[in-house]
């Protein structure tokens, strides 16, 4: 009966409970590799730096240092699209799973589904044709910088690390201090950076300013491209000037909710935008996202790194080193949990780890009266718990409506009313987290 209330808890907003919490989607935390054809929950990953998904919801994963690209499909089972494990450059016309990689770091799809891959260690963009064939979209194989107006094919660039398309299907990559795009009849311009390293002056014109390019994303409400530049996210707007979007230039961390450009940022490893505009970035150890109203918000993680586990409150969750972020149709946020070799996802679970009354140093919770019909509800700890006690209470919607220190393990008394409803108390002591159900009717 314990666990069918819990259940119609979750089943009340789904929706809520989807935007919330986390969950591993591959990766068994041990780093290293698995066989093609692994489920991507048994499977090992290898420090993983990016995490794309395409139209029909597949994920695509990307591990720098062991040079390989998986696929993870609907079915949750995690294949090997390209690399054979082995750094090293694989010519044109090679099997993209017999192929070696040189340094892959993120992927990208065309608007006919194929996948574009920036490979760092060959200077260059290769992707997989129909056929399963690697080929080269721009790069030498050496690294240069012969200028624009040239086709792709007799392009030389230098470091590419992030690429995107925009809806016209022009392809933006990052070249060093340059961002450059191949346009739809395959010739190749510099959208902004003169090549020199540094930042570039607000409201300058891109293509004469200094800048650091890192990710990119387009923002395909405007086709407006999006880069990190260390401790902040610019974008060149429709006038081809810089702007500012996220961050200034001091380097720091915050792990509350603030204005955009008042937040304090450090090295913006992964940008996406999705199709309301909303910015997804990661950055200090947390997954953030800006949204219409200029504030950046904190998805998961906090300023230090780590792991506490599954199936909790993504806002309660570490990360560690997280490089990438992505989305799908469905709202779920996909994220490359590097360090902790794991792809994580907020959403695609709304299944909350819940202990029933659970022990710790001979302490439990106790609630009293529950169901209570509208009374004053009393909490403790039993036991000799010698600290102060943080209650938390969540809604049906896994909002929080209570908020409460209870000092050195004095009874918490919560005067009425609190709405009919079911409810999950959390109490949170010695590092540990004791979770229970209460009900009001």
């Amino acid at each position: 009966m314990r666990s069918l209330i819990f259940s119609i808890l979750f089943l009340l907003n789904a929706q809520a409970a989807h935007s919330q919490v986390i969950t591993t989607i591959a990766g068994t935390g041990v780093r290293g590799e698995s066989t093609s054809g692994t489920p991507a929950t048994a499977a090992m990953l290898y420090d993983p730096v990016s995490v794309t998904v395409d139209k029909n919801s597949n994920i695509y994963v990307v591990e720098q240092e062991a040079n390989l690209i998986h696929k993870i499909d609907t079915n949750g089972i995690m294949t090997t699209v390209a690399g054979t494990g082995v750094w090293a450059y694989s010519v044109d016309g090679t099997p993209a799973t017999d192929a070696t990689l040189a340094t892959p770091k993120q992927v990208a799809f065309d608007k006919q589904g194929r996948i574009f891959f920036s490979e760092a260690g060959s200077y260059s963009i290769r992707y997989i044709d129909d056929s399963g064939l690697l080929q080269t979209k721009i790069g030498q194989a050496d690294t240069g910088y012969n200028g624009d107006g040239l086709a792709a094919s007799l392009t030389k660039v230098r470091r590419i690390t992030s690429l995107c398309f925009d809806t016209l299907g022009q392809l933006y990559f990052n070249d060093e201090y340059r961002l450059r795009v191949i346009d739809t009849l395959g010739v190749v311009y510099t959208v902004a950076g003169n090549g020199i390293r540094g930042y570039g002056v607000e409201g300058q014109l891109a293509t004469n300013s200094k800048i650091l390019p890192g990710p990119i994303a387009v923002n395909k409400l405007t086709n407006e491209l999006y880069y990190s530049e260390i401790t902040r996210i610019r974008k060149i707007d429709s006038i081809h000037l810089l702007q500012t979007i996220v961050g200034d230039t001091i380097i720091g961390c915050d792990t509350i909710e603030i204005p955009a450009l008042s937040a304090r940022l450090d090295y913006v490893y992964g940008i996406s935008i999705n199709d309301s505009g909303h910015i997804y970035f990661v950055s200090n150890d947390k997954a953030c996202v800006l949204k219409n109203d200029n504030i950046v918000h904190v998805l998961a993680g906090f300023c230090n790194a780590g792991f506490n586990g599954d199936h909790i409150l993504a806002s309660t969750a570490y990360l560690n080193s997280p490089f990438g972020v992505s989305f799908n149709n469905q709202g779920h946020i996909f994220i490359a949990d590097r360090f902790n070799n794991r792809i994580r996802c907020i959403g695609c679970s709304n299944q909350l780890n819940v202990e029933p009354v659970k022990k710790i140093d001979a302490a439990s919770i106790v609630v009293a009266p529950n169901p209570s019909n509208g009374r004053q509800i009393n909490i403790s700890i039993e036991g000799s718990v010698d600290e102060n006690v943080q209650y938390k209470l969540y809604d049906s919607q896994l909002m929080c409506v209570g908020d409460w220190l209870s000092i050195s393990n004095k009874t918490l008394c919560i005067p009425p009313p609190l709405h009919d409803g079911i409810y999950m108390l959390e109490a949170h002591v010695k590092e540990s987290t004791l979770r229970t159900r209460l009900i009001v009717n």
